[in-house]
């Protein structure tokens, strides 16, 4: 696959969604080149198409874009906490499937279940994609993955949800609404008359001032700004399309998709068959400093 040759060729798509791979004779290729890290400088590379010049294309901290559900850390923020290509969970579950795994929190009993299933495709070593192995899960499994009881409500199937944006203009775009007092939240344009997004934008706000006020800790750096767990949320955790957040939205990118507080809520409290806890890759938003180092307990009580 062109992802495995890349890798040895030094040049990395930061982009890896299903819509960028096409089928070309039985033979996957990588068709979008905007979102490629080139580390070799090789003219010849540039002139094949493969990569582009400039100096932004030389580091991932520059490439500020990426997809929902199909983002890493690192991709948008400097933090390590998630690192894992979801592309390769589709090449071995359903659609409805892959989406469950990823996003909907699950306690040990579901778990369990979902074991079962995924031992009788013979397809235990999926979990050595988090380690970067994809060899074992090739070679071995021996049907597709499929969860009977999937939920649809987690699949990102309208076109908008499978947009790049660009984080870089995520700041200036959501600033006057989450630098606000939570109490103003409702009363900015970006309320739920124009943008689905308040859900995860209120729960950010929460989170800043939960890190800041509860937990006494000193962003020095400002890594664990309201944008950049914003941007966590809605591009990992919990992957929601940005296309709200536009000045004029059209009125179908703020029907199609559908926030749940309790979901949301839930995500970051809990486990997904394939990911960690929301909390636990947000409290890594500094990579190897700051919260990453410590165990700091999510606890959100109903009322």
């Amino acid at each position: 696959m062109d992802l495995f040759i890349w890798a040895r060729l030094e040049f990395t798509t930061l982009n890896q969604k299903l819509e960028n791979v096409l089928l070309i004779n039985g033979i996957p290729k990588i068709i979008d080149f905007g979102l490629i890290r080139d580390l070799t400088g090789r003219s010849g590379y540039r002139e094949m198409g493969y990569t582009r010049k400039g100096s932004k294309f030389r580091s991932s901290a520059a490439l500020f874009a990426a997809t929902p559900g199909f983002a890493y850390q690192a991709q948008i923020t400097i933090g390590d906490g998630y690192k894992v290509h979801n592309l390769f969970y589709f090449l071995f579950c359903d659609w409805k499937t892959s989406w469950n795994l990823l996003y909907k929190a699950i306690d040990e009993k579901e778990k369990k279940e979902i074991d079962k299933i995924v031992e009788k495709c013979n397809a235990t070593s999926i979990h050595k994609l988090k380690e970067f192995i994809q060899r074992p899960i090739i070679s071995e499994i021996t049907s597709i993955i499929s969860i009977p009881s999937s939920s649809s409500h987690f699949c990102l199937d309208d076109a908008n949800l499978t947009k790049s944006v660009k984080v870089s203009s995520l700041k200036q775009n959501v600033t006057k609404c989450v630098n606000q007092d939570l109490k103003n939240v409702t009363k900015n344009v970006l309320d739920q008359k124009s943008s689905n997004l308040c859900v995860p934008i209120s729960v950010a706000t929460l989170l800043r001032f939960a890190i800041k006020n509860d937990l006494g800790f000193e962003d020095e750096y400002d890594e664990y700004s309201a944008e950049n767990i914003l941007s966590t949320l809605i591009l990992i955790v919990y992957p929601r399309s940005m296309a709200g957040l536009n000045l004029n939205p059209k009125k179908e990118e703020t029907e199609f998709q559908f926030n749940e507080i309790e979901l949301l809520l839930e995500r970051l409290c809990k486990k997904t068959y394939f990911m960690e806890t929301g909390w636990n890759i947000i409290r890594q938003l500094a990579h190897k400093e700051g919260m990453a180092t410590e165990k700091i307990d999510l606890q959100i009580r109903k009322r």
